[in-house]
């Protein structure tokens, strides 16, 4: 199953985690497709969480992520990790510029999640989720 939306797109990856991409920029203007990507990608993972009976692992690249975003993105975002702890073993990111990292590193701290992790390339993003 695949759902697109611009600016994010997010899929089941065929070895059974989620995969999220964030491409271009989180501005205003992208705002109500970034809210409609994270509310089927919410469904997605808690649809798959119910199926394979256990938490789901999330990779997320945001190699393509311009760093222009709004404080309003961010706090989206971490809506998003916040709603879905009940569904996810962990979440790993990877790309982006030090803009980026320092965005994921606040949506990790207010989401309260201890179980996201940053990395620089996808080799180590999965290498940690075990994937």
């Amino acid at each position: 199953m695949k759902i697109s939306n611009k600016p994010a797109e997010i899929h089941v990856d065929p070895k059974g985690f989620v995969m999220l991409t964030i491409a271009g920029d989180l501005l205003e203007k992208q705002m109500p497709d970034f809210d409609e990507a994270l509310k089927a990608g919410s469904e997605l993972i808690c649809g798959l969480s119910e199926k394979q009976g256990a938490k789901v692992k999330v990779l997320m690249d945001v190699s393509a992520f311009s760093g222009n975003y709004t404080a309003e993105a961010v706090e989206r975002l971490v809506d998003f990790a916040a709603s879905n702890v009940p569904f996810v073993e962990r979440s790993a990111s990877f790309g982006g510029n030090e803009k980026v990292r320092a965005a994921g590193e606040i949506a990790r701290a207010l989401a309260n999640r201890d179980n996201i992790a940053i990395f620089d390339t996808k080799a180590k993003a999965m290498k940690w989720l075990g994937i």
